[in-house]
């Protein structure tokens, strides 16, 4: 085999978000979403089946690990007789390695050229690029230096190309799709019965076709024994869309050399490369046995209807790396939410070759280290955006994230690390006016900037993992736990013999119009109340004598001043989206119950 003559494949989708969320259609979401997984696992795969005569195609995320992490069918690309080596496969992304003949990496250019043709007629306005770099197998740290190249070169593709908007220029006497705003290309006569018959164009109809096959998929592989999740959502009520994302992968991918080194000794090729592909497909797998795990933990909050259809009120639009994406009942939404974090740190700690990493990720302080994420929940009125809606819950993932800095370890800053935390943060939008989380958070921003009516973000990682994090740190986290909120909730929500609230909706109504006059007005507003209603001193701080608690303000290890919180008013928020447990069989992902 020519060593040198080997080419590196990165074949990816860029403007997911505008694909996907660009309609408040759930059926065209789902397709759109569909059709991006696809992009970056079957047709990817389907094309090296023809080169190599291999099928390593699996629709359970487990299943394709074991296929692409096995060399009898995946073998090294260094063996002879091998023409593609399949590195990573995943929704809206694949790597490859491909052993070409001659200079001009035709082989890897023909995978290209499949993949996005198959994309232009499948799945038109879907926005994917490949991207073929060239290098020698046999030089040291060769393919960390050709990824990097290949984003690099990724990157000037993306920008200096139109996007797939262009494809699409239309005559003002063409009509326009109902839903996409793209020219129509046919009638569609509707696919329920209340639904009127619309022009759409050739992206939605793609979009309708596939949306049945994610509906079975993820019914298969990803929803508790006998139960489904919901094809339609209700109209009634509030929605969420809970979207995640990993902590701290980017930066681990971007050096993944230095993570995957022993003792300082460079790492080989092979190893950088089968390292790489056993930790990507360690993580999805997590990601999808933390959302099975959490799905479970919500089925005795399913009442009515729901359960005699044993349909769960939710719908995954995006599943895959470290990405999660669900637009849901907003009653089930902060528990789904909590658990899936719980979760996805509790199967990170489980899985061998992701250990490694996360400890080095801590540099070396905690032995058995996890990795972490983050999550936004953005509640909205059903037929409020979708768009916007994904955008907010995304602007609370980075809200959340912020907690990294809060969470940061050693004094100098060449050794500077976060605690691996999970945090989550959410907002009920009740008023539309301000779309921008830093505009609505403004306005939660009294006493001239030092009081803070919000609490979040939220660390749902457990507080006996944070023993060993420094003394602010700990007393941030203590303050920004999210059980001390659930606990602030059911004091809200308590009532006596009678089944009256011990806090009346009035007062609690009171205290809320208080809170945004400052802290004093507050705490005046709360002492007034306090002698008939007792139960409100519970909403005080640790040491019962105000509703704010000065934080920290943490600015890397060391703390630069105070600001004063409150979680009242996200306790508040949260009251009404907090599900009451419906005591009974649960049935788990296996079968039976629990």
């Amino acid at each position: 085999m020519a060593e040198n003559n080997v080419s590196l494949v990165l074949l990816e989708t860029s403007g997911n978000q505008a694909y996907i969320y660009a309609t408040n259609k759930l059926r065209e979401n789902m397709g759109a979403s569909e059709l991006t997984r696809l992009a970056g696992t079957k047709w990817v795969l389907d094309a090296v089946k023809k080169l190599t005569h291999q099928d390593l195609y699996r629709e359970d995320p487990e299943e394709l690990q074991r296929a692409l992490t096995n060399h009898l069918q995946n073998p090294p690309i260094e063996e002879d007789g091998t023409l593609v080596e399949v590195v990573e496969a995943a929704s809206g992304k694949a790597l490859l390695l491909v052993h070409d003949e001659t200079d001009d990496g035709k082989v890897a250019r023909g995978i290209v050229s499949e993949v996005t043709l198959r994309a232009l007629t499948e799945a038109p306005g879907l926005d994917i690029k490949g991207v073929v770099v060239q290098f020698d197998w046999s030089a040291p740290c060769s393919v960390p230096d050709a990824l990097r190249r290949a984003y690099h070169r990724y990157e000037e593709l993306r920008t200096s190309r139109p996007g797939p908007e262009s494809r699409f220029l239309r005559l003002p006497v063409v009509a326009e799709c109902a839903t996409s705003g793209m020219p129509a290309s046919e009638v569609d006569e509707g696919e329920e019965n209340d639904e009127k018959e619309s022009a759409i164009s050739m992206q939605t109809r793609a979009k309708r076709d596939v949306a049945g096959a994610i509906q079975e998929r993820t019914t298969d592989v990803d929803a508790p024994r006998e139960w489904r999740f919901a094809y339609k959502l209700s109209d009634d009520g509030w929605l969420a869309i809970v979207h995640a994302d990993g902590n701290g992968l980017g930066q681990v991918f971007l050096h993944f050399e230095d993570f995957c080194k022993d003792d300082g000794i460079p790492v080989t090729n092979r190893k950088y490369v089968d390292t790489l592909r056993a930790f990507s497909c360690a993580v999805d797998v997590c990601t999808h046995k933390a959302f099975a795990r959490a799905v479970e933990s919500i089925v005795p909050y399913v009442k009515g209807k729901d359960a005699d259809t044993n349909t769960l009120p939710m719908r995954p639009l995006v599943l895959g790396g470290d990405d999660l994406t669900v637009i849901c009942d907003a009653k089930i939404a902060l528990p789904f939410a909590e658990e899936y974090l719980r979760r996805f740190e509790e199967m990170t700690m489980q899985e061998d070759v992701i250990t490694p990493i996360a400890k080095r990720m801590t540099r070396g302080t905690i032995e058995k280290a996890w990795l972490s994420a983050c999550a936004g929940v953005a509640i909205v009125k059903p037929h409020y955006p979708f768009f916007a809606a994904y955008s907010l819950a995304e602007e609370l993932v980075s809200s959340a994230k912020g907690s990294k800095k809060k969470m940061l370890q050693e004094q100098d800053e060449n050794l500077t690390w976060s605690w691996p935390c999970s945090a989550l943060d959410f907002h009920v939008l009740y008023d539309s006016s301000s779309m921008e989380l830093k505009d609505i958070r403004d306005k939660l921003t009294v006493d001239n900037g030092a009081t803070l009516l919000y609490g979040a973000p939220y660390l749902v990682t457990p507080q006996k993992k944070m023993d060993s994090v420094g003394e602010g740190q700990r007393e941030w986290a203590a303050l920004h736990s999210w059980e001390q909120l659930k606990t602030r909730v059911e004091v809200l929500r308590q009532k006596d013999e009678e089944g009256r609230w011990k806090l009346p909706s009035s007062q609690i109504h009171e205290l809320r119009a208080a809170l945004f006059g400052g802290r004093a007005a507050a705490d005046r507003s709360l002492q007034l109340i306090a002698h008939r209603y007792p139960v409100a001193i519970a909403l005080m701080d640790r040491n019962r004598s105000s509703l704010f608690e000065r934080s920290i303000k943490l600015n890397g290890p060391k703390g630069a001043g105070y600001v004063y919180v409150t979680q009242l008013l996200d306790a508040m928020e949260m009251k009404d989206f907090l599900p009451v447990e419906d005591k009974g069989t649960k049935p788990d992902k296996k079968g039976g119950n629990q």
